[in-house]
């Protein structure tokens, strides 16, 4: 599970039984002369996260469920920049109008939040191809 690993979900569950949450993990530390790199790994994956989600590909896990609702979770290891969260503000501006069943959720986990996560997603990964052509 790596950020620069666009074509993997970190971690996938379903919550309240309708809603599908896709989870990115995030280990890279906040610097500044480093913030525009580190935006754009988070837009590729999340971009792709995206794409996951409006082709439909989370029907090949779960065909039987007709999710109601979307959450993207972006889990960090570091407390975002600034800069940051300006980014994620525009990326929630930018997703509500055209899909507004998506939610981006921001999480910085504290040490023990850390620990049962690490052992809740790490033998997780979905590995996929995207269908079409990428946002």
């Amino acid at each position: 599970m790596a950020i620069w690993q666009t074509n993997v979900i970190d971690c996938m569950s379903i919550r309240n039984g309708n809603e599908l949450v896709l989870v990115m993990t995030d280990h890279l530390q906040f610097i500044e002369q480093y913030d525009y790199k580190h935006l754009l790994q988070i837009q590729k994956k999340l971009n792709a996260y995206l794409a996951f989600i409006e082709n439909g590909q989370y029907k090949d896990n779960h065909p039987k469920i007709d999710f109601e609702r979307f959450a993207i979770e972006i889990h960090f290891v570091f407390e975002p920049s600034q800069t940051a969260e300006d980014f994620f503000e525009q990326v929630r501006h930018a997703i509500e109008p055209i899909t507004p069943k998506i939610e981006l959720i921001i999480k910085v986990p504290d040490e023990d939040e850390r620990k049962k996560y690490a052992v809740k997603c790490s033998d997780l990964d979905y590995e996929f191809e995207l269908y079409g052509d990428s946002l």
